[in-house]
């Protein structure tokens, strides 16, 4: 439901009529955790998606430790998308720069993660081919410096941050306070930062790719993007907390990143640094949907809180991580709601 006081709502109205445009309706989509907020615009013959810029959105602001903090000249969402476009890569068309308020071409009703609860994870595989193609696509495009992904990049003190906000949202504890599991993230934190950094969307899972006609793939929200280990999208997407992914169908994916990839990407520690991305991006994904709920009240998050960290295990197993059994102690005793 519109409420004509909704900051955001006022503020695309005021937009729209100042613009000429009279859409014969304005119906919201949900919200994600961030400071924007989309509507779609239904025309005569066509309909539009219009992004509705916070406040925070003028510039790229992470909350982890970062060597550096940029205010930008234009939008972090036209700056990268532009790159990407003119590299071939599959990003809504922007007809309309508003500064705060953004009309962009409507990729449809249809994330993958809601296409696989519907129809299955084998009938969603084209789109995952189709995911991967497009991702390979972005981590080879050449390096252009107008592009602001290019001015920021992982750190091994912002991997440590992140699987810090796992410990002290999800665990309970400051990572300091448990040495053995300080010791192993600090090295899967060293080990990622040597490795080869890409262009790296960031947050390349189910719930950012639309499904398109002829089993391709839009790709949304990469606003966020910077330079990180090329294993980073690829862990997001073929370890999905927002999608059951059995191991024989990540390994068939995988195995089809590799072959797309080839020598130009792919290291010869290539199944560590996979396995050492998978914890550090899974229990990241669980401290954050849970400082989510605690700090933010927002309990959107929480079905797929159990799914990452148990996620994380399976990694952490495989990499012989001792302290995988204090991970699944405490999802054990959090009384948290799972996904249906």
């Amino acid at each position: 439901m519109l409420n004509s006081e909704d900051i955001y709502f006022s503020k695309l109205k005021n937009f729209l009529e100042n613009k000429g445009l009279n859409p014969l309706k304005i119906e919201p989509l949900t919200p994600d955790a961030s400071t924007r907020r989309y509507f779609r615009l239904f025309f005569p013959d066509s309909s539009k998606i219009a992004m509705v810029i916070g406040e925070l959105d003028r510039k790229i602001i992470f909350e982890e430790i970062m060597e550096k903090q940029i205010n930008f000249e234009e939008l972090p969402f036209v700056n990268i998308g532009r790159f990407l476009r003119k590299n071939g890569v599959k990003v809504p068309e922007i007809y309309i720069d508003g500064k705060e308020v953004l009309i962009l071409e409507d990729f449809g009703s249809v994330p993958l993660d809601v296409f696989v609860k519907q129809n299955g994870l084998e009938k969603a595989l084209p789109f995952y081919y189709s995911a991967i193609s497009e991702l390979v696509k972005m981590q080879t495009s050449e390096e252009d410096r107008k592009c602001y992904a290019f001015e920021l990049s992982f750190s091994e003190r912002m991997f440590l941050w992140e699987f810090n906000h796992f410990t002290e949202y999800f665990m309970g504890f400051r990572l300091e306070e448990d040495k053995e599991m300080q010791k192993e993230f600090t090295e899967i934190s060293k080990a990622l930062s040597k490795t080869r950094y890409v262009f790296t969307h960031r947050d390349f899972h189910s719930k950012n790719l639309m499904c398109l006609e002829n089993y391709m793939v839009g790709i949304l929200d990469f606003q966020d993007a910077l330079l990180a280990p090329y294993t980073y999208d690829l862990v997001s997407l073929t370890a999905d907390a927002y999608v059951d992914i059995d191991e024989s169908t990540e390994k068939i994916l995988v195995e089809r990143y590799k072959e797309l990839a080839g020598e130009k990407i792919l290291t010869e520690d290539f199944e560590d640094l996979y396995n050492m991305t998978a914890v550090q991006r899974t229990l990241k994904a669980a401290g954050r949907f849970m400082y989510i709920f605690k700090q933010k009240r927002n309990e959107k998050f929480l079905p797929y809180v159990i799914p990452a960290a148990s996620k994380g295990i399976r990694y952490m197993k495989k990499l012989k991580m001792n302290s995988w059994r204090k991970v699944q102690e405490m999802f054990l005793i959090l009384n948290i709601p799972q996904k249906a």
